[in-house]
C-alpha cells in the first residue's frame, strides 16, 4: 500500500514566538510521535535551526519587518510550491494562516486560529491587514480543508468566508505527566499572566485592578512577549500607569519565557488570570 505523503510546512518559526509557535512545534512533535504507519511526514525546515531565530516580527526595525515579509512572500508562492512538487506530497499542512497560490496535486490544510484580522481591525495597520487576508484568500479554493481551534472560532469563520468553505476544528490539548526541570525563581506569592502584550489582552486593565488589592505581599507577573510586529504600545502604557502608580516592584514584566519556565510559573501561581477580550478558543 501506497503511503500518504504529508509536507509540514515549519516557515513560520522564523517569526513567531508567541501561540503559533507553539502549536507549531507541537504539530512537529505529534507527527513524529503520533504519525500512522501510512503516512510519510516530510518538514520543510529542522525545527531545531529554526527554534530561538523569532527576531523578524518583534523588531523595532520597520525594515527589518518588511524584509520578512518579503521573504515570506518569496517562500510561500515560489519556495513552497516547488518543496511539493519536488516531494510528490499529497497533503500540505500550512500552519500559519497562509497556503500557497499553486500546490500542484496536493490537497492543503491550512491552520486559521481564530478570525482576528477581520475582527479587530483597528488593531492592525490598513495596508498590512489588507495584505495578509489577500495571502489567506489566495491560499483557500475548494479543495482546502480549514483547521480551526474551537466551534466558536468555527462559526465566525463560516460567517466571514462562507458556508461553502470545508471548516473543522480541532482542540488544542496539553501533557498531562511532563514537569519542568527549570530552575527558574518566581515570587512567593503572584497572580499570574502569559501571553503577548496584545490591545485584545486587555492587560492594562488587568494592572489597574490589581493596584486596588489590598495585600501587599502580593504581585502580579505578566510574562510573554512585549512588542508586537513592532508596536510597543501596550508595553508603553503598562510602564506609565506601573510608574505614575508607583508600583514597581510589585508588577513584574517578566518578558518572553521558555515552554519550561513557563511551566514553573503556572505551577507556583496562586491565580491565573485571563483578562482577554477575544481568543481563537472561545
Amino acid at each position: 500500500m501506497k503511503k500518504i505523503t504529508v509536507l509540514v510546512d515549519l516557515y513560520y518559526l522564523k517569526a513567531a514566538v508567541a501561540g503559533i509557535g507553539s502549536y507549531i512545534r507541537e504539530l512537529e512533535a505529534s507527527c513524529k510521535d503520533h504519525g500512522s504507519d501510512h503516512i510519510k511526514y516530510i518538514f520543510t525546515h529542522d525545527i531545531n535551526k529554526l527554534v530561538g531565530k523569532a527576531i523578524f516580527l518583534n523588531s523595532n526595525n520597520k525594515i527589518i519587518r518588511w524584509i520578512f515579509q518579503i521573504r515570506y512572500l518569496i517562500y510561500k508562492q515560489i519556495k513552497l510550491p516547488l518543496k511539493i512538487l519536488f516531494s510528490k506530497a499529497d497533503f500540505v499542512i500550512c500552519p500559519d494562516y497562509i497556503a500557497p497560490l499553486i500546490t500542484f496535486n496536493a490537497k492543503r490544510v491550512t491552520v486559521l486560529h481564530d478570525s482576528l484580522f477581520w475582527d479587530y481591525k483597528k488593531n492592525y495597520s490598513v495596508l498590512w491587514r489588507k495584505y495578509f487576508i489577500t495571502l489567506i484568500n489566495l491560499g483557500i479554493n475548494s479543495r482546502t480543508q480549514i483547521i480551526t481551534t474551537s466551534n466558536y472560532s468555527k462559526k465566525n469563520l463560516i460567517k466571514i468566508l462562507g458556508s461553502d468553505k470545508s471548516i473543522s476544528y480541532v482542540y488544542q490539548s496539553f501533557n498531562f505527566h511532563k514537569t519542568s526541570s527549570s530552575n527558574y525563581i518566581t515570587p512567593k506569592n503572584y497572580l499570574l499572566h502569559i501571553g503577548s502584550f496584545e490591545k485584545r489582552k486587555d492587560l492594562i486593565t488587568l494592572v489597574k485592578a490589581f493596584r486596588l488589592v489590598d495585600d501587599s505581599n502580593l504581585k502580579l507577573v505578566l510574562a510573554g512577549a512585549q512588542i508586537i510586529n513592532g508596536n510597543s504600545e501596550v508595553l508603553d502604557e503598562i510602564k506609565t500607569f506601573i510608574f505614575q502608580n508607583k508600583l514597581e516592584g510589585k508588577v513584574i514584566l517578566a518578558g518572553y519565557v521558555s515552554k519550561d519556565e513557563a511551566s514553573v510559573l503556572y505551577k507556583n501561581a496562586r491565580i491565573y488570570v485571563f483578562p482577554s477580550l477575544d481568543e481563537g478558543f472561545g
